[in-house]
C-alpha cells in the first residue's frame, strides 16, 4: 500500500531543521484565545487538519484525545473529548489515493456549560509526486455541523442587574440556548521523505470558510457582524532516527482566529526496545507560548499508541491556578487487513 512517509530534498539535514524551526518560531500567543487546542495535536489529524485524513498505512485507523482542565479547584472545568475514524479508500494511478473520515468533538466550560459539539466528514486527495511515493502532497476537505449550547436557565449564571436585585435579567431572553451552523474546513499538506532517516510533514489549513454565524445572540438576531472568521493553522513535525535505539520527533502549531493567536512547540523522544519486542517508549515537553509548559509520555506498542500529557501553567493565571494546569489522554489504533495473495495452483509434470 502507499507509503506514509515521503520526499527526498537534495540539501543537507540541518538546513531542514533550520527552517523547520523557524516556521515556528514567528509569533506569539493570546491566553485568553478561542481556539480549540491540545497539547498532544498529533493525537487529533482531522481536528488539525482535513489533509491528514487517509495519510497512514494501514486499513482503517481509529482515535481519541480527552483534555480536562483546571478540575481540582474549578467546579464547572473545562473538558474537551473528540473522536475519529479514518481509512484510505480508493487507490488512483497506482501511487495516488482518496482518503476519508469523520472527527466528532464536544467541549464544555463554565457555570452554564456552555458547549460546542462537531460532527464532520472528510475526505483528501494524496497525490504522489514521485515513483517511490517519497514526496506527497495532499488536498483535503472537510464538511460538518457544529452547535453550540448554552444553559441560560441556570441559577449557577447571574447577570449584572440581577446582581443589584433587579430580579430576572432581561439579557436572559436576548441570549438563545442554541446556535448551530455549517463548518467548512480545507487544508494542503506536504509529507517528505528527507533521507534515510528523517521525514517531514508541513500542512496549512483554513477553517470557517464560509464565516457561520456563530453568536448566540445572533442566532436570535439579524447581527452580521457575529460571523465567525477565517481561522488559520500551520502545522510541522519531523521524525528523525538518531540511531537504532533513539528517534527524535519535533513538532509546532501555530493557530490565528479573529486576532487570537497561539503557538505551541514541542519534542518527543522515543527509545526502542528489544527488537524482539515491538515497543516504544515515549517521553518529551512541549511549550504553549507565554502560557504553560507541558510535560509529554507515552508508549508504542505495535500498531497501538498511547499519549499522556500534563500542563503547568506559566502564565498570569497562576495567582488563581496555582501552576495547576491540564490533563490529557490520547490513544491511536491503526488496524491492518492484508490481502490474501491469489496464487494460481502450479502442477509439476515430471519428465519420463
Amino acid at each position: 500500500m502507499q507509503s506514509a512517509i515521503l520526499k527526498i530534498i537534495p540539501m543537507k539535514l540541518n538546513k531542514h531543521i533550520f527552517i523547520f524551526l523557524f516556521l515556528g518560531c514567528f509569533t506569539t500567543i493570546n491566553a485568553q484565545s478561542p481556539l480549540q487546542h491540545f497539547s498532544m495535536f498529533n493525537f487529533s489529524p482531522l481536528t488539525m487538519n482535513p489533509a491528514y485524513t487517509g495519510a497512514f498505512q494501514g486499513t482503517l485507523r481509529l482515535g481519541g484525545i480527552y483534555r480536562d482542565q483546571w478540575r481540582s479547584f474549578l467546579p464547572n472545568q473545562f473538558s474537551t473529548p473528540s473522536f475519529y475514524a479514518d481509512a484510505p479508500l480508493l487507490l488512483i494511478r497506482k501511487r495516488d489515493w482518496v482518503g476519508a473520515g469523520i472527527n466528532l468533538y464536544s467541549d464544555k466550560a463554565g457555570s452554564g456549560h456552555l458547549g460546542n459539539t462537531g460532527f464532520l466528514g472528510s475526505v483528501a486527495y494524496h497525490l504522489a509526486m514521485d515513483k517511490k511515493q517519497k514526496n506527497i502532497l495532499t488536498l483535503g476537505v472537510q464538511v460538518g455541523s457544529v452547535q453550540r449550547k448554552l444553559e441560560i436557565g441556570s441559577p449557577n449564571i447571574t447577570f449584572e442587574d440581577e446582581l443589584k436585585g433587579a430580579g430576572t435579567s432581561p439579557d436572559r431572553s436576548r441570549v438563545g440556548e442554541k446556535a448551530s451552523y455549517i463548518d467548512i474546513n480545507a487544508g494542503v499538506l506536504l509529507r517528505s521523505k528527507l533521507s534515510k532517516k528523517a521525514s517531514m510533514d508541513l500542512g496549512l489549513a483554513l477553517t470557517h470558510l464560509t464565516k457561520p454565524k456563530y453568536n448566540l445572540i445572533s442566532a436570535i438576531s439579524n447581527n452580521k457582524d457575529e460571523n465567525l472568521p477565517i481561522g488559520i493553522i500551520l502545522n510541522g513535525k519531523m521524525d528523525i532516527d538518531l540511531n537504532k535505539k533513539w528517534t527524535m520527533s519535533p513538532a509546532f502549531i501555530f493557530q490565528t482566529l479573529s486576532g487570537a493567536n497561539e503557538i505551541a512547540l514541542q519534542t518527543w523522544m522515543a527509545y526502542k526496545m528489544k527488537p524482539e519486542v515491538p515497543m516504544s517508549i515515549r517521553f518529551g515537553s512541549a511549550y504553549r507560548v507565554g502560557d504553560a509548559l507541558k510535560i509529554l509520555g507515552g508508549i508504542d506498542y505495535k500498531d497501538l499508541r498511547v499519549g499522556v500529557a500534563y500542563d503547568i501553567n506559566l502564565s498570569d493565571l497562576t495567582k488563581v491556578t496555582n501552576t495547576v494546569g491540564a490533563f490529557e489522554l490520547a490513544l491511536q489504533y491503526i488496524i491492518k487487513i492484508y490481502k490474501k495473495p491469489d496464487v494460481k495452483p502450479a502442477f509439476l509434470c515430471p519428465r519420463i
